[in-house]
């Protein structure tokens, strides 16, 4: 299956209708806007809950799969404002993460 066509060997993969790149590109863009909204919506409530007296930089980490979605890492940073670093390996990022706050707690 081709997913910049959605077809496989001339059948259409979306109920029969042909299907241009193009398309399937403005559908991408449409859904990645939406997760980001709402991961943005998320940030914003989380950031709201940290003490006033915290200084904050003006970076969000993306971490996880998520991260590496053509236009995610752009959605955000013009929702939120901010420069968006991801990680090298995006995916295992959280797991170095809780490993290392694990080995500061328990040694």
């Amino acid at each position: 299956m081709s997913l910049a066509t959605g077809h496989v060997k001339g059948i259409s993969a979306f109920g029969g209708a042909k299907v241009a790149k193009r398309d399937v590109e403005e559908r991408m863009k449409v859904g990645v806007a939406q997760l980001a909204e709402k991961i943005c919506y998320d940030a914003r409530y989380l950031l709201a809950q940290l003490p006033a007296n915290l200084e904050c930089s003006r970076r969000i980490v993306l971490s996880g799969g998520g991260s590496m979605i053509k236009g995610m890492k752009k959605a955000v940073e013009e929702n939120l404002g901010v420069k968006v670093l991801v990680p090298s390996s995006p995916i295992f990022s959280n797991v170095r993460g809780f490993y290392k706050i694990g080995l500061r707690l328990y040694g």
